[in-house]
C-alpha cells in the first residue's frame, strides 16, 4: 500500500509518460525538486483510481484532521466501507470521532468564518 499525503508534497514510483499526462489532468502537480502535490478541489477517486492502475498497489491517503489538524488516513477507520476522504473531502481522525459534537461544530464555523474574509 502506498500512503499518498493530501497536505504536502510526496514521491511515487517512476509512471510512464501516459500515466504522468493523465495524473496531471486529474488534478496533481509536479516539480522536479519536491515531487508531486494534490491541488485542492482535485477528484480524488480519479487520481486514486489513475494510481492504483498505474502503480498496481492499493493507495490511501493522509490527511489533517478536520477538528484537530493530526495527520490521518481511512486505513483502519469503521466507516471507510461506505465513507472515505475521496467522497467527502474532510473527516476526522479516530480521537475526534470519541469527542463532544461541540469540537466539530466549532471547527465547521471557523471553517465557515474563513470565507468570510
Amino acid at each position: 500500500m502506498i500512503v499518498i499525503p493530501l497536505s504536502d508534497w510526496f514521491r511515487l514510483p517512476r509512471l510512464g509518460s501516459e500515466g504522468f499526462r493523465r495524473l496531471m489532468i486529474a488534478g496533481v502537480e509536479y516539480e522536479s525538486r519536491n515531487g508531486f502535490r494534490i491541488r485542492e478541489g482535485s477528484d480524488l477517486q480519479a487520481i486514486k483510481n489513475l494510481l492504483e492502475s498505474e502503480l498496481r498497489q492499493d493507495i490511501e491517503f493522509s490527511y489533517p484532521c478536520f477538528i484537530c489538524s493530526r495527520i490521518t488516513s481511512c486505513q483502519g477507520c469503521i466507516y471507510h466501507d461506505f465513507c472515505s476522504i475521496e467522497k467527502s473531502g474532510s473527516c476526522i481522525c479516530e480521537e475526534c470521532s470519541k469527542r463532544d459534537l461541540r469540537d466539530y461544530i466549532a471547527a465547521w464555523r471557523r471553517s465557515l468564518a474563513s470565507f468570510g474574509d
